[in-house]
């Protein structure tokens, strides 16, 4: 798994790189709990957060966190409907939705 550790620092083409590989797979996401209730009271939908991870522009990072995990903001206009995304992530196993809005 060494293979799968990301660089500390990386360009912003590579932290998207990384996150539409990633969000390829739903089964690589995981959504935190507070990500779903944010979800939940501004009615997006997992569909939606899918959406923005795979199509959407990082508007925020990346960044690293206290944990030193990339962390990016992303966004994604759709049909009209607005979403923004965190999602933080280590590798190129998972993605972790922070929190949506």
């Amino acid at each position: 798994m060494v293979e799968n550790v990301l660089p500390l620092r990386m360009t912003l083409a590579a932290a998207l790189r990384v996150i539409q590989e990633v969000a390829a797979d739903t089964s690589r996401m995981v959504i935190l709990g507070h990500a779903k209730r944010g979800m939940k009271k501004r009615r997006i939908t997992r569909s939606q957060v899918y959406s923005c991870l795979r199509r959407g522009v990082i508007t925020e990072g990346p960044a690293l966190d206290i944990k030193n995990y990339g962390r990016c903001t992303m966004f994604r206009l759709a049909a009209g409907d607005e979403a923004s995304v965190v999602v933080s992530f280590n590798s190129r196993e998972r993605l972790l939705v922070i929190t949506a809005s």
